[in-house]
């Protein structure tokens, strides 16, 4: 299986989210939740919809928004086997 990439995902929450705005992530992968980051729940569902659908893995709508995106990106790993 494929990794997530921080990179990979900061495309899929633009994608998901519209126009980055104030909710862009950058390199902030420590501190900041999504939720801190202002990305609603709805984008995060479909970020979670597009995470099912290219990399197998499911996640827990309610856990999203209180997750750093480095945290999403090692979650996604680890439960599709993946170690770097």
């Amino acid at each position: 299986m494929r990794n997530l990439t921080l990179d990979e995902l900061r495309r899929l929450v633009v994608d998901a989210a519209g126009e980055p705005e104030e909710g862009e992530f950058g390199d902030d992968t420590g501190t900041a939740t999504f939720g801190d980051l202002g990305y609603e729940s709805l984008a995060l569902m479909a970020v979670a919809a597009r995470i099912r659908q290219e990399y197998g893995v499911t996640l827990d709508d309610e856990a999203l928004p209180v997750m750093t995106p480095g945290e999403l990106v090692e979650r996604v790993n680890r439960q599709n086997g993946v170690t770097l």
